[in-house]
């Protein structure tokens, strides 16, 4: 669920395909955005049907045709018809080892003895007491311990590692692999993906990203009031498809009639905006901000703080590194904005030079760990951009 989990699984997807005989890869995927992308050859989606995160981060269907118990049975029912009908060698989890609401329950334990069980983590999940107190007490640990070979954390140890903030047990941390960060920039130098309708744009502009946009409305309408109230300043707002739709009008309204800024609800891939963009003001998720840095541009993050603090941890962390500057989500006015968005600001260091991004580099050895001779018949994996 989430486009940035949609574009980190892309990604994976995409890396386990550089090698001399690319797997078949099967997506399946609790977000129907995912069909706005351009799938590789290699791989094939299943789209369940929907729910929706609450502001108190719980769960419900997006339509009002199913209850929450009978959306949970659906898409556990399809997940567990489909994984018997593919057989996988290899099941990649993404956060939640269970799926969501236990709904992996069942093909756990029909595929067990076949398929070889590996859990996918982003590098901070929450403040390690609320880890604690939610995502370990959901049997997930007993989970992993019976079911899992591995757990890949998309992340660097340096930077942040679970083992020791969560206190993970012994049984668990044994199993955790490093990949490093994703870093999706080798992808902007031409596969296939669109750029967007950007005709026009100027060289100097500042983009504003807000992930989903589900609660990045305010951030967005801040930013653009930064923008117009700044003469010679430019900017480019992507709100989301998940952003309530008056925010979206607003924003609308202030872009009518001038050229100075400009407002679109989905990107698939906005890297390419981010590698022209000269300042970029972005909620701090895990893709926005890894991308972000790794294509050198000046980054103020303003991270989400509510339900959870993952954004915060990690806008902290790349903070003490250099890479970002921040600021507090109540402190980030459309003043603050402008004066950012205004003073002379160096170029960051190389992400690369601080902190590990050969995760995709990694990705095809560690399946090929999981099971050898299958993923590249004893090739070495292909280097190079996906």
């Amino acid at each position: 669920m989430g486009l940035g989990h949609m574009r980190r699984n892309l990604l994976i997807s995409e890396a386990l395909g550089n090698v001399h005989t690319p797997p078949h890869v099967l997506l399946i995927a609790g977000a129907p955005e995912l069909g706005a992308f351009t799938l590789p050859s290699h791989v094939d989606a299943v789209m369940l049907p929907p729910f929706v995160k609450t502001p108190n981060s719980g769960y419900v269907p997006r339509t009002a045709f199913d209850s929450t118990e009978s959306l949970r049975s659906m898409r556990a029912g399809i997940i567990r018809t489909t994984l018997d009908l593919f057989l996988p060698d290899v099941l990649i989890s993404d956060k939640l080892p269970r799926g969501l609401m236990g709904e992996l329950d069942l093909a756990l334990e029909d595929l067990g003895g076949h398929t070889h069980f590996v859990l996918g983590l982003r590098d901070i999940l929450d403040h390690p007491l609320a880890v604690q107190r939610d995502w370990l007490s959901d049997g997930n640990e007993e989970a992993i311990c019976e079911f899992y070979e591995a757990v890949w954390v998309y992340g660097d140890p340096s930077v942040y590692d679970p083992r020791y903030e969560y206190g993970l047990s012994h049984d668990v941390s044994s199993k955790l692999k490093f990949t490093g960060y994703l870093d999706p920039s080798p992808r902007l130098n031409g596969n296939g993906h669109e750029l967007p309708d950007d005709d026009g744009l100027p060289d100097r502009f500042a983009l504003c990203l807000v992930g989903g946009g589900q609660d990045g409305g305010p951030l967005a309408l801040n930013f653009a009031r930064a923008v117009l109230d700044t003469p010679g300043r430019y900017g480019f707002v992507i709100t989301g498809p998940y952003m309530p739709a008056e925010r979206k009008v607003a924003l609308r309204s202030m872009a009518l009639g001038q050229n100075r800024l400009r407002v679109r609800e989905f990107v698939r891939h906005p890297g390419r905006l981010l590698k022209r963009a000269d300042r970029v003001v972005t909620m701090c998720g895990y893709n926005a901000l890894t991308e972000a840095v790794t294509l050198g541009v000046p980054v103020l993050g303003i991270p989400r703080i509510k339900p959870r603090i993952e954004q915060l941890i990690r806008a902290r962390r790349f903070a003490d590194l250099g890479l970002i500057h921040t600021l507090y989500p109540d402190n980030a006015t459309p003043d603050a904005i402008g004066a950012w968005l205004e003073k002379d600001v160096p170029l960051p260091p190389r992400a690369d030079q601080r902190i590990d991004f050969r995760g995709l580099d990694r990705l095809p050895e560690f399946m090929e760990d999981i099971v050898p001779g299958r993923l590249s018949n004893g090739h070495k994996p292909v280097r190079g951009a996906p």
